[in-house]
């Protein structure tokens, strides 16, 4: 089991919207994502895996954005994605998704 987001941690803000965001990954990205883990201090990134969920999670603990995981006959894909609007326009992004997917390459090591 990966590590869990602990009570510094806040659940995804009220403004959460549901996103149109489809990925999939390999089942090796995918079990590095199940591990869960910290950024280092300039990035300030973490994330979490726990039922089916992936959390994402930026410097004070706010949560930008979580997507649910699935297993396909190609890796693992997701299946719901939902973001917090107001935590990506703090830093200009204009596409969630673009964004979104920057941050999982960063991640992946990409």
């Amino acid at each position: 089991m990966g590590e869990k987001a602990g009570p510094e941690h806040e659940p995804i803000g009220s403004d959460a919207i549901r996103i149109d965001f489809n990925r999939t990954f390999s089942l090796e990205e995918g079990a590095h994502l199940q591990l869960g883990g910290h950024g280092d201090m300039d990035s300030k990134w973490s994330y979490f895996y726990e039922d089916e969920w992936l959390s994402i999670y930026r410097g004070s603990g706010q949560c930008w954005a979580r997507l649910k995981l699935r297993e396909c006959a190609d890796g693992i894909e997701v299946d719901e994605a939902w973001a917090s609007p107001s935590a990506f326009a703090e830093y200009g992004c204009k596409s969630i998704g673009d964004y979104l997917g920057n941050i999982l390459d960063w991640i992946l090591g990409g």
